[in-house]
């Protein structure tokens, strides 16, 4: 009972620590809902776009044609970073689309907390990550880590920038 009560008092005291563990609930409940969402193949057929990061991803890595792919190689060749993150995930459909829904969760978080110094007053930090969530778990969002697009890495590394951003500007420190 004596180290309940002191836990409590501590949260009490320490209202980043408590701002913290309300950010990270609604992270694992975020990453554990989109986790849940069967990943489902047929709905890459329909885009091309996936079938030239798959192939430039079983590119060796410290080959030239990896990072400067010739249009022998591929049909349209891309910019290496999302072929990259598809040869960490041995190129596999389904462990991609899991890496991809991690990325995306972590970097709701990241950005979420981030921007959430902006404000002054603890009660809008608390709403506005709530309202990050949930802007973000809408199926226009959420449905581009479904897929083997570029868009939800896309996505996920724009919201890391912007979340460094605003960490950047509110700290003045690196």
């Amino acid at each position: 009972m004596k180290n309940n009560n002191s836990f409590l008092k501590l949260l009490k005291q320490d209202t980043k620590r408590k701002y913290t563990l309300f950010n990270l609930l609604f992270l694992f409940t975020f990453l554990i809902l989109n986790l849940l969402i069967p990943y489902n193949a047929k709905k890459c057929e329909i885009f091309p776009d996936c079938y030239d990061y798959l192939e430039q991803s079983k590119i060796n890595f410290f080959s030239f044609d990896f990072f400067f792919p010739a249009k022998e190689l591929v049909a349209f060749p891309r910019a290496f970073s999302i072929p990259l993150i598809y040869k960490l995930a041995g190129s596999d459909p389904q462990t991609i689309v899991l890496l991809q829904k991690i990325i995306y969760s972590l970097s709701v978080a990241f950005f979420a907390f981030s921007s959430s110094f902006i404000f002054k007053k603890e009660r809008i930090k608390y709403i506005w990550i709530v309202c990050c969530f949930l802007i973000f778990a809408s199926w226009e969002n959420l449905g581009w880590s479904q897929t083997l697009l570029s868009e939800s890495l896309g996505l996920s590394f724009f919201l890391l920038w912007l979340g460094s951003f605003f960490l950047y500007e509110n700290r003045r420190s690196t």
